[in-house]
């Protein structure tokens, strides 16, 4: 499994990325998307193929501070977990 980020073509907004590897090829895998402005995945994290934690940070919009963003992957999709703000 790896994570990461996308941006639009003018460079304006972010999407979090998800991709499996199934020993032949990479899948992209569907993220939900939390922020309007910028969804990062900075780290990841699996006990299984089926149990898997992403961190990383979104923004509502250009000028919204960044805040925390934790996912989890249960084999089959990801959500939104609740995560600490400093």
């Amino acid at each position: 499994m790896a994570v990461g980020s996308s941006e639009d073509q003018v460079g304006e907004f972010e999407t979090s990325v998800a991709e499996a590897w199934n020993g032949t090829r990479w899948t992209l895998l569907h993220t939900p998307v939390r922020g309007s402005f910028a969804d990062e995945l900075r780290g990841i994290a699996c006990t299984s193929p089926a149990n898997c934690t992403a961190v990383g940070t979104f923004a509502g919009d250009n000028n919204a501070p960044l805040r925390t963003l934790a996912e989890a992957w249960n084999g089959t999709l990801w959500r939104v977990v609740k995560s600490p703000n400093p």
